[in-house]
């Protein structure tokens, strides 16, 4: 069946025109020129249940700034359609920010510092075990630490990850770390996943919007803030600083947060990304491509994460 039949007959839309956007996502308008977005994704049923169900849970909260589910006549959150699983949600009109803009950028952290204070309080009971992964801290500093291994048997210029490797380690035994997962487990405590200017929308209003949580998990909530830093400002010290502090004007950050904190951006994510991205392209992850920062740049990078963050 069309998708356009599809949509008419399961969720009653009349529809007047269906765009692909992206891979699987589509824009659907309607005669009376509603907007909705139209994904189609192959998942199981406990990963996208547990998806919109973070995203209704946000919205309950008092976080509106996210994508509400569209049922269907039946009143299904998803349903089949071509063997794939298809969900519905408002389309948010606008636009991407640009974070080499300090205003979009600004507007990013305290976009996400707000999201980290309604992104608690979720039911562990209605989590699938493969999300719960709080402790997955130690996973990625041990990952960090075989990938640099492998890379530096190749070329000597990747040792110099090893030294920030070896504070992450530490950090990551440290009492206040521990502290932090716990508390977090405790608060089920939850992060977006992929914190990052595709998955961030402008609306008309210059409201920043969450789309796209398909990588949501229980996980301390610092993962964002790192994952956005190390995107968007890798070996930067005086970016990362003055970020961390327009993010802890919005939410304060305590003790616990930032050695968390401090442990994940010791963590050389830039290169490990770069490494894994290269493999699933049939790579051998040890090839060009990649610009990595000298020694001295490492240096006064921990430095400032040092005065930053202890």
């Amino acid at each position: 069946m069309h998708l356009t039949e599809f949509m008419e007959k399961m969720y009653g839309m009349r529809v007047a025109h269906i765009q692909p956007k992206r891979r699987n996502v589509f824009l659907l308008r309607t005669t009376d020129g509603t907007q909705w977005c139209v994904k189609v994704v192959q998942s199981t049923p406990e990963h996208l249940r547990h998806l919109l169900q973070v995203s209704e849970y946000l919205q309950a909260n008092g976080f509106v700034h996210c994508p509400l589910v569209q049922y269907d006549k039946s009143g299904k959150a998803y349903v089949s359609w071509r063997k794939k699983i298809l969900f519905v949600t408002n389309w948010i009109p606008g636009e991407n920010p640009h974070l080499s803009d300090i205003n979009d950028w600004n507007k990013a952290l305290q976009t996400l510092a707000v999201f980290h204070q309604h992104a608690v309080g979720y039911p562990l009971t209605l989590v699938p075990t493969a999300k719960i992964q709080y402790h997955r801290v130690l996973e990625r500093v041990e990952s960090g630490k075989q990938i640099i291994s492998h890379l530096s048997h190749v070329q000597k210029k990747y040792e110099r990850f090893f030294d920030l490797l070896d504070v992450a380690e530490d950090s990551v035994k440290h009492p206040l770390v521990q502290q932090f997962i716990e508390r977090e487990r405790l608060d089920g405590s939850f992060i977006h996943g992929d914190y990052n200017y595709p998955n961030l929308v402008f609306d008309t209003h210059r409201q920043l919007h969450l789309i796209d949580f398909d990588n949501t998990s229980m996980q301390g909530r610092m993962m964002d803030l790192a994952h956005l830093l190390h995107r968007n400002a890798a070996w930067d010290g005086p970016r990362m600083v003055e970020s961390i502090s327009t993010y802890d004007r919005q939410r304060t950050l305590g003790k616990t947060e930032k050695r968390y904190l401090f442990t994940l951006l010791h963590v050389p994510y830039p290169v490990l990304r770069w490494y894994n991205m290269a493999r699933r392209h049939g790579k051998s992850g040890s090839e060009g491509g990649l610009s990595l920062p000298s020694r001295k740049q490492l240096h006064q990078y921990a430095e400032y994460l040092n005065s930053a963050l202890l």
